[in-house]
């Protein structure tokens, strides 16, 4: 994976924007978990990508050591 320049993650949300159908189960378990964690359904969908994305850097980090 290339090196990213330095992104601000506080940046304006004005880069791209995108359209993700769900199905009914995959909408009723974002609805509860948006619940659940006092977010909005949209700021349940950035913290998941962001916590994958740790998830993934300490496993590749795990590796390479």
């Amino acid at each position: 994976m290339e090196k990213q320049p330095n992104l601000d993650p506080r940046a304006p949300r004005n880069y791209k924007a995108i359209r993700i159908p769900f199905n009914e189960y995959e909408y009723e378990r974002l609805e509860l978990l948006a619940k659940l964690t006092g977010r909005t359904k949209l700021n349940v969908i950035r913290w998941a990508i962001l916590e994958a994305a740790r998830a993934e850097n300490r496993k590749a980090a795990r590796r390479v050591v």
